[in-house]
């Protein structure tokens, strides 16, 4: 009896260890749900058709870059257009006392300064918020393209030509074919992985970017998202609270605006939203507050002195002005 027992308990413990390997092979063998961690193909698109890593990309330059990046043109405080101005501003942490902030936060690209008896200068510059190392290698990108056309063509690279060179860098992740390409003789942009140097990513770059150009009495702003478009216009925004401050431009930018009326108009922008931003109210004591932790900083690039920068740092105001809407 104990025999047939004993044969029993065996015949019943291997029917229920087939079935719970049935069952594991079976959950096995379903999708896993998506982790944060799970990597996603550069083709990926979700239900309306866009790519999902351009919109990681997107949300990452917004919540890994600055509160908030202005750039505006302006005129003379005197109505004077003798030479094109842009004013750019940005909000950013105070440094300790006794401590010079940088001023590294306007990159140049390329400047046409070989001739000092040339008081009309051609200047491009380059602002962009998001991952910093991003930034860092596109801006060394951009230099080292605006290099190479200057030793072969003696020219300065404008805020169009390193509009379409950014514009290359960006969607490099794409793995476009490009050998069979007409150039212009200066290389690729964005040297493929095969030559020496070059290089092949994997996803966007998690920056946005506002190109700056001056020149004579023209001015250039082009804004950029890391889908490397486009889009050329004369007062823009970047970083956590850009969609706003677009909004607000919209509102209140007005052409013919001095470069003292655009400054005020970026304090008055930048009060308001980075406010709302920390979750302070509008009275002294959050004034107070925030002008111990952090600076708005503008600056004047202009044709005659790209590299002589109006550098200001402004208060946040106590109370918010409306007289500009």
């Amino acid at each position: 009896r104990s025999s047939v027992k004993a044969i029993q308990f065996g015949i019943a413990h291997a029917a229920e260890s087939s079935k719970s390997s049935t069952s594991t092979s079976t959950s096995t063998s379903e999708p896993n749900t998506p982790t944060p961690y799970t990597y996603i193909p550069v083709s990926a698109l979700n239900k309306y058709g866009a790519s999902t890593q351009l919109q990681h990309a997107l949300l990452s330059s917004t919540k890994q870059g600055s509160v908030l990046t202005l750039a505006a043109t302006a005129e003379e405080d005197d109505g004077s257009t003798s030479s094109a101005r842009i004013v750019v501003g940005t909000i950013r942490p105070k440094p300790p006392p006794g401590v010079i902030s940088s001023r590294n936060w306007i990159h140049a690209i390329s400047r046409d300064d070989a001739d000092t008896t040339n008081e009309q200068q051609q200047w491009t510059g380059l602002l962009y918020t998001g991952i910093q190392s991003d930034g860092m290698l596109v801006t060394s990108m951009l230099r080292d393209y605006g290099r190479r056309v200057w030793e072969r063509y003696n020219a300065v690279l404008g805020c169009e030509g390193a509009a379409e060179a950014l514009s290359r860098i960006l969607t490099c992740f794409m793995n476009y074919d490009r050998t069979e390409e007409l150039v212009d003789g200066c290389g690729p942009v964005v040297p493929s992985s095969d030559d020496d140097g070059g290089f092949q990513t994997g996803r966007p770059f998690g920056i946005q970017c506002l190109l700056l150009g001056v020149g004579g009495e023209t001015t250039a702003i082009v804004s950029m998202d890391p889908s490397g478009v486009a889009v050329r216009c004369y007062a823009a925004a970047i970083g956590r609270c850009s969609s706003d401050a677009k909004r607000l431009l919209e509102q209140r930018w007005r052409s013919g605006m001095s470069v003292a009326d655009v400054r005020d108009l970026f304090v008055e922008i930048g009060t308001e939203l980075f406010r709302e931003d920390q979750g302070q109210e509008d009275n002294e004591d959050c004034t107070e507050f925030l002008n111990e932790r952090f600076e708005i900083v503008c600056d004047v690039i202009s044709s005659t002195s790209s590299t002589k920068n109006a550098l200001k740092r402004i208060p946040f105001l106590a109370t918010q002005k409306n007289n500009l809407s």
